[in-house]
């Protein structure tokens, strides 16, 4: 089981829990949309939530006496209601499992040019069976 992010599967929880903290939205700031809302520390509505640099839902408060911040999961975590914690936990829980696909076995390599014996002539080959195919694609006799 492992957690999946996603700007557009998080969006929808970080309105929500703007809603939960009693939100107002201000102007845009990178384009996606910011909201002031309370703070669950300190009680004053003075913090906001907006999209980080790195595609990432924050939350920071700027008051002097808490100047405290984090990003969407840990305010969802610690101070959403239980409703939002398991819609959260599902959206984000994946159970999905991709094989290893081009995995060698254990042990060493095989050579699987073996059969071919090296020549002088790049291109050429000692065994009979492909020259005679080799011949036979190239349009000559077939001597046997």
């Amino acid at each position: 089981m492992q957690f999946y992010t996603d700007i557009h599967i998080e969006e929808p929880f970080f309105h929500q829990m703007a809603l939960e903290l009693n939100g107002t939205r201000v102007p845009n700031r990178n384009g996606r949309c910011a909201y002031e809302v309370k703070c669950p520390r300190c009680g004053k509505k003075k913090s906001r939530m907006i999209m980080g640099s790195k595609n990432q839902w924050l939350f920071g408060c700027p008051v002097d006496g808490c100047k405290w911040g984090c990003n969407l999961h840990q305010l969802i975590r610690d101070y959403g209601s239980e409703q939002i914690i398991e819609r959260w936990n599902s959206a984000r829980c994946r159970d999905d499992w991709y094989p290893i696909k081009n995995r060698r076995k254990p042990g060493p390599k095989k050579n699987f040019k073996k059969h071919q014996v090296r020549t002088p002539i790049p291109g050429l080959s000692n065994d009979l069976d492909l020259l005679r195919v080799r011949g036979q694609l190239e349009g000559q006799e077939d001597h046997p």
